[in-house]
């Protein structure tokens, strides 16, 4: 009972999270916090979150890209007004904290109330296909 992330792109990718935490100590205005990087290797399977996703709040989102600082392939954006600033090192915040964050980025939304366990995997860009698929058990 996980989220994972696989890398079928043909490229290190990286990954950062958004998810609902009211245990987090965020606010006033979001119990949202947001995290990354996570490092993907091509052809690896991580568990970027070891919890049943039906027990979490019901709203995540993610964004990777190829080279951290918003270089390269990008995966996540769903073409939707999801922009968030994120920091393009390492980072574990607040959502409304925007200490350092300078990279804009769009985030793919995950509904977390379907199944235990979720994963994404990132796929080549290919003209007319998407970039992601997911895929609940």
């Amino acid at each position: 009972m996980a989220l994972f992330f696989s890398n079928a792109s043909g490229v290190t990718a990286w990954v950062s999270l958004v998810w609902d935490n009211r245990a987090t100590g965020c606010g006033p205005f979001s119990s949202f916090r947001k995290s990354g990087w996570y490092r993907l290797e091509i052809d690896q399977t991580r568990n970027l979150w070891d919890i049943n996703l039906l027990n979490a709040n019901p709203v995540g989102a993610f964004f990777g890209e190829q080279f951290q600082g918003g270089q390269g392939l990008t995966w996540g954006d769903l073409g939707v007004n999801n922009e968030l600033l994120i920091r393009p090192e390492g980072f574990d915040q607040c959502y409304d904290d925007l200490n350092g964050c300078t990279q804009r980025a769009r985030f793919g939304v995950l509904a977390f109330n379907t199944a235990p366990s979720t994963l994404i995997r990132l796929l080549p860009h290919r003209p007319e296909e998407p970039t992601w698929e997911e895929f609940t058990f």
